[in-house]
């Protein structure tokens, strides 16, 4: 392994444990999701879910193509007793996920391979994506929920 490598391959590290533990926070939400919305957020909470398994295995492949040990760590986790806490903690979350995620571009030369820092941008754009989820359903004005 490059010398070069082995911070790339912490900071995917990091990245790789909070995709765990944002996988288990939304699978876990899915479940206990009850009340008058619980049909469309179970489905959202699923689908978050699913989705930090998908950036999850982007990143192991990421990591072990460098010559790295992917983690199996788990990132803080908590489970929250309304779905008005989940989708404000997921908000705040996704905001932090994307600023790692653009700290992650950051330290990745292109020059490092054009498919570890196009894999990083796959997953911004989700992680952005998914915050505008979580805000236009947190109740602003255009949500059709009312949680």
């Amino acid at each position: 392994m490059k010398p070069d490598n082995q911070k790339v391959i912490e900071i995917l590290n990091e990245l790789l444990s909070q995709e765990y533990a944002q996988y288990i926070e939304m699978a876990t939400q899915a479940s206990v999701t009850a009340g008058e919305e619980s049909l469309y957020l179970k489905s959202f909470f699923e689908g978050q879910a699913a989705g930090s398994l998908k950036h999850a295995e982007l990143l192991r492949e990421r990591i072990f193509f460098l010559g790295g040990i992917p983690t199996t760590k788990v990132g803080d986790t908590t489970v929250f007793a309304t779905s008005r806490e989940a989708i404000s903690a997921g908000t705040e979350d996704h905001k932090r996920f994307v600023e790692l995620y653009r700290s992650a571009l950051t330290a990745i030369k292109r020059t490092d391979g054009n498919i570890l820092y196009e894999t990083i941008e796959e997953i911004l754009e989700g992680e952005q994506e998914d915050l505008e989820s979580f805000i236009r359903i947190s109740g602003s004005p255009d949500s059709h929920l009312n949680i």
